[in-house]
């Protein structure tokens, strides 16, 4: 049980980092800045970091699921 609640909070986090990682990088393409933000190109390199720490831990299929928008899909 415990290893099933530390993948499903490992992949809400990946999802919440990964929208706020297109966010940012849209509003860059987009030419405005995010105002939460003072140094876009260094948050989106940190959260780029914290994605890459948390996809060594998640399986592929839940790496997938999470890109494509499916949350709470039991394995």
């Amino acid at each position: 049980l415990r290893s099933t609640v530390g993948r499903l909070q490992r992949r809400a986090r990946y999802s919440r980092l990964l929208s706020r990682f297109y966010s940012i990088a849209r509003s860059r393409s987009d030419g405005t800045t995010p105002e939460t933000s003072d140094d876009p190109s260094r948050e989106l390199s940190d959260i780029k970091r914290e994605l890459d720490e948390l996809a060594a831990e998640l399986d592929d299929e839940d790496l997938f699921d999470v890109a494509l928008g499916k949350n709470g899909d039991q394995k």
